[in-house]
This record gives C-alpha cells, sequence and structure tokens, in this order.
C-alpha cells in the first residue's frame, strides 16, 4: 500500500489568510464607508449654513436701512451698524447690518492723497479698533464689465494684508473692527446723518476743519432728519467748498452690509454679503465673500 500524506496544516494556513484578508477588507470598508459618511455629513452641515446665510442676506439686506433708522430711534444716535442674534436650525448667528455709505471708502480717500498719506489716514481710522492689520493697499485698473466698471479697491484683501474676519468686523457683538468705519463699496459719498467724526474729518479735511465739523454734528444732533443741503447752510462756507463737500457727501444710503457669522466649538464661518440700490430703487445682485 502507497502512504498518503495529510494536507490538513496547509489548508489551515491558507483559510486563516483567506479569514485575515477579508478582515482587512471588512475594515477597509469600513474606514472608507465613515470617512464617506463624516464627509456627507460635513458638506450637509456646511450647505446648511450656506442656505441660512443666504437665507438671512436675502431677507435682511433689503430691510437694512429700515433696521438701521429703528436702531437710531431706540438709543437716540447715529447709527452705523445693527449688531442682533437669530437662531435658525437650533444654530445661532450673529449678524452686523451696516450702512456702507457711512463709512470712508478708500476708492473716494486714495485719489486725493498719495500712498503715504492715504495709509495715514486709514491708521487714523482704525485708531481704537479690534484687531491687527497691516495696510497694503493694491488697487488696479480692471477692464470694463458689460456697462460697469469694477473699484479699484474691490475688497479688503486689496487694503489690508491677509485680513482676517475678527480683526474686519471685531471678536463679538460688543467690539467693532475696521469695517466700522473703512469699506470698498458705495459710491464714494460719504452719508453725515450717521458717519462717524473719525469719517467725516479723514473725508472733509482741509474743506472742513474741527470747529466746523462740529457745526456740522451739532445740526445732525439738533434734527436728525436734516438734509445735507440744510446743514451745509449752518455753516459760514465758500461756494467752492460747499460744492465741494456737494460732491463728496450725501444724506442718503444706497449700499448696505451684512456680516453673518456661525460659531461652533471647533470653529468660526463669516459670511459678508454687499448690496446697492441704483436712484430706481432697483437691487444689484449682491457681492458674496465667505471664511
Amino acid at each position: 500500500m502507497t502512504p498518503r500524506r495529510t494536507n490538513s496544516g496547509f489548508v489551515l494556513l491558507v483559510t486563516i489568510l483567506v479569514v485575515a484578508l477579508a478582515a482587512v477588507a471588512l475594515v477597509a470598508a469600513g474606514r472608507y464607508s465613515s470617512s464617506q459618511a463624516i464627509t456627507a455629513v460635513r458638506a450637509a452641515r456646511d450647505l446648511q449654513r450656506r442656505w441660512a446665510a443666504t437665507s438671512l442676506q436675502g431677507t435682511l439686506l433689503p430691510l437694512a436701512e429700515q433696521l438701521l433708522a429703528d436702531a437710531q430711534q431706540q438709543f437716540d444716535d447715529p447709527q452705523v451698524s445693527v449688531r442682533l442674534t437669530i437662531t435658525l436650525s437650533a444654530k445661532d448667528y450673529e449678524l452686523v447690518i451696516g450702512d456702507e455709505q457711512a463709512k470712508v471708502n478708500v476708492n473716494a480717500l486714495h485719489p486725493q492723497l498719495d500712498r503715504v498719506e492715504a495709509d495715514l489716514q486709514i491708521r487714523q481710522l482704525l485708531s481704537g479698533l479690534a484687531g491687527d492689520l497691516v495696510i497694503d493697499l493694491r488697487p488696479y485698473q480692471p477692464p470694463l464689465i458689460g456697462s460697469a466698471k469694477l473699484l479699484p479697491l474691490a475688497s479688503f484683501g486689496q487694503v489690508f494684508e491677509q485680513p482676517s474676519p475678527q480683526a474686519l468686523i471685531g471678536s463679538d457683538l460688543e467690539t467693532d473692527g475696521a469695517a466700522a468705519n473703512i469699506t470698498c463699496w458705495g459710491d464714494g459719498r460719504l452719508n453725515f446723518r450717521r458717519a462717524s467724526r473719525a469719517a467725516l474729518l479723514a473725508l472733509c479735511i482741509p474743506t472742513l476743519d474741527d470747529r466746523k465739523i462740529d457745526q456740522l454734528l451739532l445740526a445732525r444732533s439738533d434734527n436728525p432728519e436734516i438734509s445735507l443741503a440744510a446743514a451745509l447752510e449752518a455753516i459760514e462756507l465758500e461756494d467752492e467748498d460747499r460744492d465741494r463737500l456737494t460732491r463728496i457727501l450725501t444724506d442718503t444710503s444706497r449700499c448696505h452690509s451684512l456680516w453673518a457669522i456661525h460659531r461652533d466649538s471647533q470653529r468660526a464661518w463669516y459670511y459678508l454679503a454687499v448690496q446697492t440700490v441704483d436712484e430706481d430703487s432697483r437691487a444689484a445682485d449682491p457681492l458674496a465673500f465667505q471664511w
């Protein structure tokens, strides 16, 4: 009789190897599924945040002027911005609604001064505000787009070196950042009814000195609804100076902004929309930024 060899040991090794490979494949598939699930959850949350910001912008930007007027009546003082908190889908959003024409437009400031003087004026406008920003004016001459021409300084990224949203808007609802006094949007005219004293000085010097600025603010304080023409009449001005102020000041606002900020335990998301309305009350598409 011919003896037969047993292969039970070899079969056991093969079986163990197959089981190990199956286990590795299952672990890899589980990790991939978990990764895809986490990615899907993050994408859903991101979409929810963006839709919330878009909804808030579409709802509140058209009401910005009314909200600012209501705040002025409530606090009995001109308000450049209104801060509030809204809850959507169990998530809190900090909102800052601003009057962009109550701030100094760097596009109006830059052509009047050389770079050093413009930097100094901007630095003075930032005095006392939150954030540590490096001024780096980088205007450009964009091509015509349809019938509209973009401004040389079209975003804060062309005014500051890598500006953080916290430095621009403030780290909380109690502090103001650079965006409280300067802007890149609007037609360049300053709404004297809401502008700060620092903003008026930056744009109106040398036409108005400190004393005349105080007279203008006094006329505004006595009558918050006073027109620009009536306010200028209350100041002793030469015709040439009055004409210049009429070109750089206004008593209305047609450009408003909305910051929407959502925070969780890990980070914060910042959304900014800026919308301009023409003289026929037609609103342009908002400019949108995200951090």
